[in-house]
């Protein structure tokens, strides 16, 4: 069987719930924030679980994603040898996504500084790209209202774009740092100052705080 944004699609329609807080009570055990609800609802989409006890969910993840990601990197899950997803909750239709850092994305690519090495190396044949889908969820009072796919070609610019911007601005900042005589630290962010106190025990990370607006009423797949 097929696991791909269709197969979502179907799932989320044929298993009529759209109540986060009933869904999680129902299957899952000690989840209870929003977000995290949310995005264990498009792993049972992707991976067609929806009813499975929490208990045989696992299985049916493992047998579908070569990799499920953390809170400090994306993508929140790849399906194997197919494509990645990025996760978003928002409020309402006019909110930016929270990128944490990461600029936006057309497509994941293996050379990406921001994703781990454990995402790199997530599947037996090396990969290069992969298409990614930001699934955006209008989820407010724990109710899934409205929820967009939407393919990173359709709305994010090329890896360069973003990096124009990026580098100039890490470049200026470490040749600040420097003339301060401040020590700096390794980092994909746009800057750290180690051992900023005399004690040597505070760090300073300099961080570009990723938002993007997008519109969504031309992108609605599912609506309650």
């Amino acid at each position: 069987m097929a696991h791909n944004v269709l197969t979502a699609i179907s799932n989320i329609v044929a298993f009529a719930n759209t109540d986060l807080k009933s869904y999680a009570s129902t299957y899952l055990i000690r989840i209870n924030a929003v977000g995290e609800q949310l995005e264990f609802y498009i792993k049972d989409a992707l991976a067609t679980s929806f009813k499975l006890p929490q208990a045989k969910k696992q299985a049916a993840y493992s047998q579908v994603f070569s990799y499920l990601g953390n809170q400090n990197n994306p993508p929140d899950m790849i399906i194997k040898d197919s494509d990645a997803f990025e996760i978003k909750k928002i409020e309402s239709f006019t909110a930016a996504l929270a990128l944490n850092s990461s600029p936006p994305k057309d497509r994941l690519r293996a050379d990406d500084i921001r994703i781990t090495e454990a995402c790199r190396k997530c599947e037996q044949l090396a990969w290069k790209e992969k298409d990614l889908f930001y699934v955006v969820g209008n989820a407010k009072g724990g109710v899934v209202r409205s929820l967009f796919f939407i393919h990173g070609t359709c709305y994010a610019a090329e890896h360069k774009v973003y990096d124009k911007v990026h580098e100039p601005i890490k470049t200026k900042i470490n040749s600040v740092l420097d003339s301060l005589g401040l020590e700096k630290g390794e980092t994909v962010e746009l800057g750290k100052v180690r051992k900023v106190d005399p004690l040597g025990i505070t760090e300073l990370r300099i961080r570009g705080c990723g938002a993007l607006k997008i519109r969504l009423a031309f992108l609605k797949i599912y609506a309650q």
